[in-house]
């Protein structure tokens, strides 16, 4: 759960010293953050896995 709170932190202060991010998408990511806080500890590995997999996948693929 570490992790968790120290990505809480950091969107809350991207959010609050700069205004980057619009509120609609703070709230969102918030919204996902606490989904992912009442999975079980096995399944936030295997959800973090897979968003690696995705990210790993967006950077090869091309862009048409």
């Amino acid at each position: 759960m570490d992790r968790i709170k120290q990505y809480r932190q950091i969107i809350q202060e991207l959010f609050t010293a700069s205004q980057i991010m619009p509120l609609s998408d703070y709230l969102r990511e918030e919204a996902i953050l606490s989904k992912f806080r009442h999975l079980s500890e096995h399944r936030q590995k295997q959800l973090e896995e897979y968003l690696d997999f995705l990210l790993q996948k967006d950077q090869t693929t091309p862009v048409n």
